[in-house]
């Protein structure tokens, strides 16, 4: 399978990030879906290390 995004407007001279972010989301998605138990302990894993990286990330004494 191919799908063909535009990455640039205006015979390549503009970059267009929106288009390869919006793709990539799709796969991302599209493959979490597939698998929704596994995804859902990923999450909950992501959210647990941003709330430790939270508390602790950023301060100096």
């Amino acid at each position: 399978m191919v799908i063909d995004v535009p990455r640039g407007g205006d015979n390549g001279r503009v970059p267009l990030h929106g288009t390869v972010l919006v793709c990539l989301e799709m796969l991302v998605l599209s493959v979490a879906t597939t698998t929704p138990q596994r995804t859902m302990k990923s999450m909950k894993r992501i959210n647990e290390l941003h709330k430790a990286i939270g508390k602790s990330g950023g301060k100096r004494s």
